[in-house]
């Protein structure tokens, strides 16, 4: 296991990598391997080589207030942690235990339980290297890692059409609850045409219940990690690591309407296939994380009334 693992890794590896001459490292409790036990804690490090110098990579830029981001999924989507490893810019290693008893940091909540279960777990990480009179691209990894212990039978889940919107409920804790709870958080895409293609939208809004047991637009969001919303967004219809779709978007506080969070697609040289999907809004609200899981079904329109003289 360890070995075809290994292989998954390298390729992996030199397809995000080798564009900068860079070669991601990553190491499990200092070791080579891509194996844990599940709920111990275990230390993590990722390090950037530089072939031609012979040493590690050591400047990164922050982005969103972190110079890495490392998001973990388990392989049936029950389970999502977002951290963030420490950078020596001594070494150019970065580094972070995970399953703890305790956080290390606010924006490190994550580390608790981050890989509770045995199975099999995706890893991604997000860098951006910099140095010179140029700033690099960020650089996005991937890696797969196998949980030892208790597995759990897989969880499976319905995709219902996004579009028509899929209401969620939460209790002040941020646990899922049911209609009565304090919060309802309301999930809906829309699609606008982009030259060629369409682009969706990706909205969370966001209702809290008042004295009277009615559901009102909610306030008091917070800013984490330097923007209004974070959300992670990956297919579930492949299997393979390589070939999945992975994103991680952004919105910015609400605006003109309260408790609407708007998570633009990005990807404007790609449109985003149709199929399922699952994406994790995250959002700060008094002070506390709050993460939305959504499934949900991805359907592309048959027309495209669409002018294509502004593709020119």
């Amino acid at each position: 296991m360890k070995t075809l693992i290994g292989l998954i890794f390298l390729c992996i590896s030199f397809q995000a990598a080798s564009s900068l001459n860079l070669e991601a490292r990553f190491l499990v409790d200092g070791e080579p391997q891509f194996e844990m036990n599940a709920g111990q804690q275990t230390n993590w490090s990722f390090s950037f080589l530089n072939p031609s110098r012979g040493m590690n990579h050591r400047m990164f830029m922050k982005m969103h207030a972190k110079e890495m981001h490392m998001i973990i999924i388990r392989d049936d989507y029950s389970h999502v942690a977002h951290v963030h490893p420490y950078l020596d810019k001594q070494t150019g290693i970065f580094s972070l235990d995970l399953n703890t008893t305790s956080v290390p940091d606010f924006d490190n909540q994550g580390v608790i339980d981050a890989v509770p279960v045995g199975g099999r777990y995706f890893v991604f990480t997000e860098v951006m290297p910099m140095g010179g009179d140029t700033e690099k691209p960020m650089l996005m990894n991937r890696f797969e890692v196998i949980s030892n212990g208790n597995t759990p039978d897989p969880i499976i889940e319905d995709h219902p059409e996004g579009k028509d919107g899929i209401d969620l409920f939460f209790d002040e804790n941020g646990q899922r609850g049911a209609s009565g709870d304090q919060f309802k958080v309301t999930f809906s895409y829309e699609q606008f045409d982009f030259c060629d293609r369409w682009l969706p939208k990706f909205y969370f809004e966001w209702f809290e219940r008042n004295v009277d047991g009615d559901y009102i637009r909610a306030k008091n969001f917070e800013r984490w990690l330097d923007m209004g919303g974070h959300s992670i967004l990956l297919d579930t219809d492949k299997s393979i690591l390589k070939e999945k779709l992975f994103y991680h978007l952004h919105a910015f506080l609400p605006m003109s309407t309260d408790g609407e969070f708007v998570f633009p697609y990005h990807d404007h040289k790609n449109a985003l296939p149709e199929g399922n999907y699952k994406i994790w809004g995250q959002f700060k609200h008094h002070g506390k994380i709050f993460t939305v899981p959504v499934p949900f079904k991805y359907t592309v329109p048959e027309d495209f009334p669409v002018d294509l003289n502004k593709c020119k």
